[in-house]
C-alpha cells in the first residue's frame, strides 16, 4: 500500500478509534491513498495490525518515487532490507 504522509497520519489516528470509526471515515481516508492491492479487509487489517503494535505516523517509512511518480523499487528494497 502507497499512501500520503498526511493519509497514513488519518489513517492510524482514526485506526486508533476502531472498526467503526474507520467505517465512517472511510470515504475521507481513501484520498491519502495512493495505490493498494488490498480490498477493505486488508485494509481494515493492516489498521487492526498497526494499532495493535502501537504504531505512529512516524514509525513510517518514506521511500521516494521515480520521475515519472512511480514508487523508487530500489529506495523500497534498501529501506526494507532486501536486496534489489
Amino acid at each position: 500500500m502507497t499512501m500520503t504522509q498526511a493519509g497514513w497520519d488519518a489513517f492510524l489516528q482514526t485506526a486508533a478509534g476502531g472498526s467503526s470509526a474507520l467505517a465512517s471515515h472511510a470515504t475521507e481516508l481513501l484520498g491519502g491513498i495512493v495505490s493498494s492491492d488490498l480490498d477493505a479487509t486488508g485494509l481494515l487489517d493492516i489498521a487492526k495490525r498497526a494499532v495493535s503494535l502501537g504504531l505512529s505516523a512516524s514509525d513510517v517509512a518514506s521511500v521516494g518515487a521515480t520521475e515519472d511518480g512511480q514508487l523508487d523499487a530500489a529506495a523500497l528494497a534498501r529501506t526494507v532490507g532486501v536486496i534489489a
